[in-house]
């Protein structure tokens, strides 16, 4: 036991010795070049936030522009920390990769020394027609930032890749959003998210209605966190909305442990800031070991907020002998389900299909093309039969799936350090690739949080596919449950599924029902085809043959996206609480015509 615990610190004290001493990297200083020049099109810097020991280098813009052809694509490029070192600024340029033009550049003359914290400088007015391009093609994009750091001049090359695409397949009141978001106000020794103001128009240009900015609780002071509630507000508008919120380090267990094991939890939905501390010496929230997950949740709860486990299949540890994060277990859902502010599952963290480190290095962060290398990421389908499993444990309390991106800033693509300071390693896991769709009218943030807490989720990385309960008699017929809904079974209704595609993710290629109980699990396998579905099934024929049961639907495209929506709940009595709407905003997809049913 000892052992473990000298290791943890001897671990502990070489991050932070790297976080101080290493030098973000050295490239051989290149020459000015000779047409750099400022050119006509908008242009701004600013700075915010406090940032870490160590400094960092970057830019980003959306890995997906939706917002038309003649709608700017956001780009920025940023320096952090560069005040600790007098760095010494010669240049930001950004050129057209496709031919070698210049785009653009700051090129402040004479060198100015940064003295910001954080220091960003943003373009815009640069759309796919200035690009010459359509739906379907590639904005390649360089970014060069030249400086001088300590009588050295570096030079750093960022490749970003934006695909010009039609908007998401949209099925009516489906409002799209990001769970699971970092910004900067996750910022400590090991991490940082994105800058607001380009986070907030990447979500737009990205096609996202709303975001849960959900940073660590251990970063996140009291007056920061009403910091977050008033940018919120500010960055705001009809088109998107971000909603505040944190992920909590819970203590994964009752031992008082050199360093405790945790697990994550997201939480959203609450005014009141929330303690959620760690025990890395320095950050805004620092404690001798983390809170329990009972404590955090009854203060969630007392607030009315909304919880969700997060990344519950995921694990990181150390040397493989101690966990940093360790995957939930039965023992915490137990324990989680006991609160009313608990919703479920954010089964789908990141969505990435491809990881590369030859062409990425500190000073060259290049990963295209991607080398595609997984189909499918292996903790989701555990995590959905966690999920399964756990509805068929607790089939008389209704439980959601969630999906986010854990994107830390990251809207084209995810770089990190992979065996060594480096070693640099990319994933093509970006802000929005995998989110979740709200049924709601509007964005507006009290209809996205009633919908949630209704469980009117779909989680996709692309597709929609959802399904109403309907009974089709003479005498009234009428939509009477929907996703999230908790209704009493009725052999006559019937089951309607409408699923939407587009090109970008190819044609369906099938639906499948799960339909779970206590005692039972199966699944109903629908072969389709082409990018718009419509089909009905009896509900008689779905249901098990005793006991209270759930069904919920997911589809795949030939290309492998796909969508998970949340239950709709059967109660074969009004004991447990099923009930029967009259959903007049819930219409029938056009391609639907029923024969009325008898009447009763």
């Amino acid at each position: 036991m000892l052992n473990k615990y000298i290791n943890k610190i001897i671990l502990g004290f070489f991050i932070l010795l790297l976080a101080v001493l290493m030098p973000a990297g050295i490239s051989l200083g290149l020459s000015k070049p000779a047409a750099l020049k400022k050119i006509d099109r908008e242009l701004e810097s600013t700075t915010r936030y406090p940032n870490t020991p160590a400094k960092d280098f970057g830019a980003d813009a959306p890995w997906v522009h939706r917002s038309g052809l003649d709608a700017q694509i956001p780009i920025i490029a940023f320096i952090k920390d560069a005040n600790l070192d007098n760095l010494l600024l010669d240049y930001v340029a950004f050129y057209n990769e496709s031919n070698g033009q210049l785009i653009a550049a700051y090129n402040p003359d004479p060198n100015i020394t940064i003295t910001d914290d954080f220091f960003w400088v943003g373009l815009n007015n640069l759309t796919p027609n200035d690009l010459s391009l359509g739906i379907g093609d590639t904005a390649k994009i360089k970014v060069v930032i030249r400086f001088r750091d300590q009588l050295i001049w570096n030079t750093y090359n960022f490749h970003l890749q934006t695909l010009i695409a039609e908007p998401w397949p949209e099925i009516n009141n489906w409002q799209r959003g990001d769970f699971h978001y970092h910004s900067l106000y996750t910022e400590d020794l090991f991490e940082f998210g994105g800058y607001w103001p380009f986070s907030a128009e990447a979500a737009k240009d990205i096609g996202l209605d709303f975001t849960m900015y959900t940073d660590h609780s251990y970063d996140v002071s009291p007056n920061e966190w009403e910091e977050m509630k008033d940018t919120a507000v500010n960055l705001s508008d009809q088109n998107f909305t971000i909603i505040p919120g944190m992920e909590f380090s819970a203590d994964t267990n009752d031992a008082n442990d050199l360093i405790d094991d945790r697990i994550h939890l997201l939480g959203f939905g609450f005014d009141q800031w929330i303690s959620g501390p760690e025990i890395i010496p320095g950050l805004d929230n620092y404690a001798e070991r983390p809170r329990s997950l009972q404590s955090i949740l009854s203060d969630i709860d007392n607030q009315g907020g909304i919880s969700f486990a997060a990344h519950p299949e995921y694990e990181v540890t150390a040397f493989g002998q101690w966990g940093v994060i360790d995957p939930w277990d039965n023992s915490h859902y137990q324990i989680a389900l006991q609160y009313p502010s608990f919703l479920g599952l954010q089964i789908f963290n990141t969505r990435s299909t491809s990881i590369i480190d030859t062409q990425v290095t500190t000073d060259n962060m290049n990963p295209f093309p991607w080398t595609f290398n997984q189909s499918w990421d292996d903790s989701w389908l555990q995590g959905i039969g966690t999920f399964n499993q756990l509805v068929r444990n607790n089939i008389n309390r209704n439980l959601s799936m969630a999906g986010g991106s854990d994107a830390h800033g990251d809207a084209n693509y995810q770089t990190f350090n992979n065996y060594g300071y480096f070693d640099v390693a990319a994933v093509n896991n970006a802000y929005g690739k995998i989110h979740t769709a709200v049924y709601s009218p509007d964005n507006n943030p009290d209809n996205i949080l009633s919908a949630i807490r209704q469980g009117r989720l779909i989680s996709t990385d692309g597709p929609l596919a959802t399904m109403i309960v309907h009974n089709n008699n003479a005498c009234w017929p009428r939509t009477v449950g929907y996703l999230g809904d908790r209704i009493t079974y009725n052999s006559s209704d019937i089951i309607v599924i409408q699923a939407k595609s587009s090109p970008e993710f190819n044609e369906f290629q099938n639906l499948k029902l799960h339909i779970l109980s206590e005692n039972t699990a199966a699944e109903l396998v629908i072969p389709i085809n082409g990018y718009d579905y419509v089909t009905t099934r009896s509900l008689s024929e779905l249901a098990p043959q005793s006991g209270d049961f759930a069904i919920w639907l997911e589809s795949k495209t030939i290309d492998n996206y796909r969508s998970f929506s949340n239950p709709i709940w059967f109660d074969r009595d009004d004991y447990n609480g099923g009930t029967r709407h009259n959903y007049a905003e819930y219409y029938l997809p056009d391609q639907v015509n029923l024969q009325a049913v008898a009447c009763y």
